[in-house]
């Protein structure tokens, strides 16, 4: 599963809350046909993997798509344009001599 920081699951919340009053929907982490990110309001199937935070469903993967990010971590990078939601990855032991 995709790991978010307390800073990732503060941003997270205030897009969902500012974006939705459906206590049902939450962000689905999607990707399209080039692989570039994003974030839309949705609610979860059966096969997705959800992050719950304070109640609310907040992150919404569908199933292939967590699968090839795992190890990867959501957190906010501060900017003279405001705060934005990055993801970073660990680097693997196994490249490491």
């Amino acid at each position: 599963m995709v790991g978010v920081t307390k800073a990732g699951l503060s941003e997270l919340k205030k897009i969902l809350d500012e974006h939705t009053d459906n206590d049902q929907a939450g962000l689905r982490l999607t990707a399209d046909q080039s692989g570039t990110l994003g974030l839309i309001i949705d609610v979860e199937t059966a096969e997705d993997h959800v992050l719950e935070h304070e109640g609310s469903k907040l992150l919404i993967i569908e199933q292939n798509l967590a699968t090839s990010l795992e190890g990867i971590t959501i957190d906010v990078d501060e900017t003279p344009d405001g705060r934005r939601l990055v993801m970073t990855k660990k680097p693997s032991d196994q490249n490491r001599d």
